[in-house]
């Protein structure tokens, strides 16, 4: 008896459990990873030629959103720096006998930076899931049309 061969797209959902030391540690940033759990649901289908073109279809634009959305991130940081709301990094930090002191807007900069490439990390992954799920949805679509006829 044959046995099935495993899609290999289906052990990226081990990178969930990083989301789950994510909860421990309270990190919200790493609370995202619980997103790779989905690859999960690709363990049992077939990873044909058209799979693995529907995932490049679908990397290829999260790529584009990711690479869109950081390029704007990092103009409005800039604008925002320039317009004088940010200053520069050598001005931010003061050293003051042992104690760091960090000026408001540079952490102001660094906060909106961190939680802007976390909403973009999520963006980008579920844009890579939908895409995937339409034009898997679409093939399977097709196939059954193709049956029926």
């Amino acid at each position: 008896m044959k046995r099935a061969k495993k899609n290999p797209l289906s052990y990226l959902g081990w990178l969930g459990l990083i989301g789950i030391i994510g909860i421990y540690y309270m990190a919200p940033w790493m609370i995202t990873f619980l997103l790779f759990f989905f690859f999960f649901t690709y363990s049992k289908m077939v990873p044909d030629e058209l799979f693995w073109n529907n995932v490049r279809r679908a990397a290829t634009k999260a790529f584009a959103v990711n690479i869109g959305s950081q390029t704007l991130i990092f103009l409005f940081l800039f604008f925002r720096a320039v317009s004088g709301k940010g200053i520069p990094f050598s001005e931010a930090v003061q050293a003051s006998g042992e104690a760091c002191l960090v000026d408001v807007n540079y952490l102001f900069s660094t906060m909106i930076q961190t939680s802007m490439n976390v909403i973009i990390f999520i963006v980008t992954l579920c844009t890579f899931f939908f895409c995937l799920m339409r034009y898997n949805r679409q093939e399977k679509k097709f196939v059954e049309e193709d049956e029926s006829c």
